[in-house]
């Protein structure tokens, strides 16, 4: 073995899941400091929905990088509380598909935690980092779209 090579956890995966755990982590923590309605999970779905009306859920988890069965979930509990609502629609002869749809009281919780987080991260002092993530962002989209072209991947 090359003593010289990177080990897993000194590589950009090991990086990368760290980041991103980290990252999930404070922002559940966040939403449960901050007693929102909705958690971040739900906050993205939403924010999907928003931006997507009638969105399928299969699309959701697709867009979102989320097992179908944990959005199902998701959107069960959040039509319970009247976050969002569900219309069954018909494609082709015979299959029904659930069309999502966000409701006055999901959007009014969404803005609730956008403009949290609007406020918070613009009223820092987080210039220097600002472009630098939106840098290391950009150049991470890049390598995932050549990796999944590449590799033929379809998520």
């Amino acid at each position: 073995m090359d003593k010289n090579a990177p080990t897993y956890n000194q590589s950009i995966e090991f990086a990368a899941e760290l980041f991103t755990k980290a990252l999930h982590e404070a922002l559940r923590k966040i939403h449960k400091k901050m007693n929102f309605e909705i958690n971040h999970e739900e906050y993205i779905i939403l924010e999907t929905i928003l931006l997507n009306p009638g969105i399928i859920q299969i699309d959701i988890a697709k867009k979102i990088i989320m097992k179908r069965s944990y959005v199902c979930k998701f959107l069960s509990s959040m039509e319970e509380r009247g976050l969002i609502k569900r219309k069954n629609a018909i494609r082709g002869e015979r299959q029904v598909i659930i069309q999502n749809f966000i409701t006055k009281k999901g959007e009014k919780a969404y803005k609730k935690v956008r403009d949290h987080f609007i406020e918070t991260f613009e009223g820092a002092d987080y210039e220097n980092e600002r472009e630098i993530l939106k840098t290391t962002t950009n150049t991470l989209f890049d390598m995932a779209a050549r990796i999944k072209k590449e590799f033929d991947l379809k998520f």
